[in-house]
């Protein structure tokens, strides 16, 4: 196994592909930092990408590697100081059910808004944390 970096040092040059002894495939490996592992609870990837053709291995690989070299940068700035954490309060205060101006209600707790027509009919679900909320339905 031999894994290169373009530019000693440069971790956003990295080569995450290689091939492994006994395999025409290109396989995919991705080793978190320990900051990585604390801040985002993932775990190292080391997997075959079923090609044999590296063009075909850096498409499938891509998004994978995209999203690490995000977290690396992002580990990297918050070490510099470059990036703090900032805490958004809550819309609605959770364990209350609020009423909206045009009759229909939301009803909160720490990480879900349900909202409610005015006879109580849920119209969607929001499932997020400290005021950053993703549709569900």
């Amino acid at each position: 196994m031999r894994l290169n970096a373009v530019a000693k040092g440069d971790l956003l040059a990295r080569d995450y592909l290689y091939k492994r002894e006994g395999s025409e495939n290109w396989w995919l490996r991705l080793q978190p930092s320990r900051a990585m592992l604390r801040m985002f609870n993932v775990r190292a990837v080391n997997r075959s990408l079923g090609t044999p053709i590296r063009a075909e291995a850096e498409a499938i690989a891509a998004q994978e590697i995209a999203l690490h070299r995000v977290r690396l940068h992002y580990v990297r700035s918050k070490r510099e100081g470059a990036i703090s954490l900032v805490t958004a309060p809550f819309r609605f205060e959770p364990g209350r059910r609020h009423e909206l101006p045009d009759g229909s209600s939301v009803v909160a707790t720490n990480d879900t808004l349900i909202y409610l027509d005015q006879s109580g009919t849920v119209l969607r679900v929001s499932i997020g944390s400290r005021g950053h909320h993703f549709r569900v339905s």
